[in-house]
């Protein structure tokens, strides 16, 4: 009995650990990208967004009602092009006042969204001297409260509001709480985000990216990183997670509380996990293939910076010409830069087998970047191959206690 007891304490302590520990991610960037075919040029800042001097024409024309569609549209457009323009609280001030008039439910609807957008823009600001961040936050709530899909920002505002502040020993907290989430690869269950009601976080993420410049930052990409490792699509969370180093380096940091005390930002954004009681990096991409991915993201980020310096010098030319901001014509004559970029990484599945590295010191830390000169992934070989063994010493105990229990005694004769 005692040797079956054994055997069952040491297969719950190394199924645990072999839950911890790595697969390698099967899947390549171009597969993982086929829901979002423009995920990789909003990664590297290829976002296409009128200037300013369309924004200021558009809302001119607003104003002086001048639009089609009536007051409650001029209304909403100004808005919206004010919110553009970071004029966020004249914006506010001019649309708050729709919601004490009857407006039908679309209407409505649109006015609310929009001002809860507005408040979360402005939260992203810093607020103003007459709107405080607390203000946003509560405002924009009140106003998301029961719109489609709310339960998206109401996640981000609950994170802004009292999320657990930065520090060396963990994972920086992320806006939708993904942090502790099992990351999935092709060996695990894939609907981690479903059973969250995030299914569609990647999606909110990237059109928040797209629609307004203050979303292009180090939380919201760090965020859709986790979004997709979850997911299972490590590249595309590789590719993110990149990003959002960048901006960070940029000065552009998290607004996590305590972030100005981290000295790395990679250790507590590279996802952690228990391996025989010590916290690993989770280095679920092979070492070659994800150097294979950072020489793609560098080209596609320094093509995306000449794309966006194209794109400046050009509305910089035709405002300078003459044409309005707001003119039909005015993308006719742009050109975008000649392209030089890499196919997308295509490299072995499968690598060849690691030896095994000594298990680090329990205070070590180690970061992404780390793993590639001190450690190899494990590849989860040696994973089956102890629980192969463990489930044998299991049948072995089963085995030996039948054989030493005493027998019941048979009949007298």
């Amino acid at each position: 009995m005692r040797i079956l007891l054994t055997a069952l304490a040491a297969l719950a302590l190394f199924s645990g650990a072999a839950q911890a520990c790595c697969i390698w991610d099967n899947d390549f960037l171009e597969d993982e990208m086929l829901p979002w075919p423009d995920a990789l040029d909003t990664i590297a800042g290829r976002v296409e967004r009128q200037p300013a001097a369309y924004y200021e024409t558009r809302l001119d024309k607003s104003l002086r009602e001048s639009l089609p569609g009536g007051r409650i549209h001029n209304l909403m457009v100004a808005a919206h092009c004010l919110d553009q323009l970071n004029r966020q609280e004249e914006a506010i001030a001019m649309l708050r006042p729709l919601l004490d008039e009857i407006l039908p439910a679309a209407e409505r609807t649109s006015a609310r969204g929009l001002l809860a957008l507005m408040f979360t823009n402005l939260w992203w600001q810093g607020g103003t001297t007459h709107i405080s961040t607390s203000v946003c936050i509560a405002e924009a709530r009140l106003h998301n409260a029961g719109l489609p899909k709310s339960h998206f920002l109401d996640a981000i505002l609950e994170w802004a509001e009292k999320t657990d502040p930065a520090e060396m020993g963990g994972m920086l907290a992320d806006m939708f709480s993904l942090r502790h989430a099992g990351l999935k690869t092709a060996l695990t269950n894939n609907g981690q985000l479903r059973d969250r009601g995030l299914e569609g976080a990647a999606d909110m993420l990237l059109a928040m990216i797209r629609l307004h410049p203050l979303w292009e930052n180090f939380d919201t990409f760090y965020t859709l990183s986790l979004a997709w490792a979850v997911d299972g699509r490590q590249s595309l969370a590789h590719m993110a997670r990149l990003r959002a180093w960048e901006l960070h380096a940029q000065g552009k940091t998290s607004r996590v509380p305590g972030i100005e005390s981290v000295t790395d930002i990679k250790v507590i954004t590279v996802a952690r996990q228990p391996t025989l009681g010590v916290m690993k990096d989770m280095t679920p991409l092979e070492p070659k293939y994800r150097a294979a991915l950072e020489e793609c993201y560098a080209a596609y980020r320094e093509y995306g910076n000449a794309w966006q310096n194209a794109r400046r010098d050009y509305i910089a030319n035709t405002l300078a010409e003459g044409t309005a901001g707001d003119d039909p014509a005015f993308w006719a004559g742009f050109k975008a830069p000649k392209p030089s970029l890499p196919a997308l990484p295509r490299p072995e599945l499968i690598p060849a087998p690691q030896p095994p590295e000594p298990a680090p010191a329990v205070n070590e830390k180690t970061t992404d970047d780390a793993a590639d000169a001190t450690e190899e992934p494990d590849n989860g070989t040696s994973t089956w191959i102890m629980v192969i063994a463990l489930l044998s010493l299991l049948a072995v105990g089963f085995f030996v206690n039948s054989r030493t229990s005493p027998k019941a005694p048979g009949p007298t004769p």
